[in-house]
């Protein structure tokens, strides 16, 4: 019983990171679509600016995560 509940916080914590994931993907498009609408000038280096803070947030909140996930999973 008690595996079963871990098997089951594990699992929520993937679908968790898996939604932040595609939350951050979508935003991403979004911004960079309103980007190219509103500052076609610019758009270049804030596409290239956004997508460095993309990089980031997807970093800290999906990969970091995930890595501690896999590491928690593989040392029990």
């Amino acid at each position: 019983m008690h595996l079963l509940s871990i098997k089951i916080k594990v699992t929520c914590k993937y679908l968790i990171i898996l939604l932040i994931a595609v939350l951050l993907s979508y935003t991403f498009r979004e911004l960079r679509l309103l980007l190219l609408e509103f500052y076609p000038v610019h758009a270049y280096w804030l596409e290239k600016l956004l997508l460095l803070v993309f990089m980031v947030l997807f970093t800290i909140f999906v990969m970091i995560p995930f890595t501690k996930l896999i590491g928690m999973k593989i040392g029990k």
